[in-house]
């Protein structure tokens, strides 16, 4: 048995894990604490969660460079990096965040790769994050993750939707065409509304050895001459995953660029 002083210990470092843990939750969970998970509409495309975005829209105009491009909305947490109390000698980044009037330090791991994944597709998309995190939170690691500013526009969770105890990213409130928009999040509560835009990434928590990004980048380098992303998506996700036999058939076929104005501007960019 504990003797007594080491009981209180025990009890008290319990706590303190505990407290530690309920504060990450509060910055970064995709539901709030308490709350159990929404179950997904029955059928992939549930137009009772389409037809009615409400609000004001939430991004403005595209940039000049990148007008008519399409848009790629990227979650943070469990997608780009994985973040964590507890101190570890293999953080990338170092935050330190007030919470309920203490200073704290985040320590986040980012996913390999990350940099070459945002300034690969910043040359063919309008890259905006969308996270479910709090902007104190994720506004800081932001300036710290994406120092070139690839990703103008950022979103956090006093922008998201909140459905049946879950903070959903509801698309139709971006203000750009359906047809044109790709959601890379690793929870399929986040994409709850509108399924048929994305594009499923494997969740990541230290993995040094992981390629998720690179994978997702040769299938979003297709897609960008897709005339309506959905089409494709519809086939390529299977149960919030991408199916590796349809990926495999997507990407075995030659790409042939449209010569519309999207791919001229493209070609511009890139000179």
């Amino acid at each position: 048995m504990l003797q007594q002083p080491q009981r209180k210990e025990s009890t008290r470092r319990s706590s303190q894990k505990s407290q530690e843990t309920s504060a990450l939750s509060s910055l970064v969970t995709q539901v709030p604490q308490g709350q159990q998970q929404p179950k997904m509409p029955n059928s992939f495309m549930d137009k009772s969660f389409t037809s009615n975005a409400g609000g004001e829209l939430l991004l403005g105009p595209q940039p000049s460079r990148k007008q008519g491009w399409k848009t790629l909305i990227l979650d943070l947490d469990e997608t780009l990096v994985h973040s964590q109390f507890k101190y570890i000698d293999t953080a990338d980044i170092t935050l330190p965040i007030e919470i309920e009037g203490q200073i704290n330090t985040i320590f986040v791991q980012v996913r390999p790769y990350v940099q070459e994944f945002l300034r690969r597709m910043n040359e063919k998309y309008e890259i905006v994050v969308f996270t479910a995190s709090l902007s104190k939170y994720a506004e800081p690691l932001m300036v710290k993750l994406d120092p070139q500013g690839f990703c103008k526009y950022k979103l956090f969770r006093e922008h998201c939707t909140l459905h049946k105890n879950a903070y959903v990213k509801d698309l139709k409130r971006l203000g750009r065409s359906m047809k044109d928009v790709i959601i890379v999040d690793n929870s399929p509560i986040a994409y709850l509304f509108q399924p048929e835009n994305a594009l499923p990434a494997v969740s990541w928590y230290d993995d040094r050895s992981d390629k998720e990004l690179l994978r997702l980048a040769n299938i979003l380098d297709r897609l960008v001459y897709e005339d309506d992303v959905r089409k494709v998506l519809r086939t390529l996700v299977q149960n919030d995953h991408i199916c590796p036999k349809q990926e495999q058939l997507y990407l075995s076929v030659p790409t042939k660029p449209k010569r519309d104005n999207t791919t001229v501007r493209h070609s511009e960019s890139s000179k």
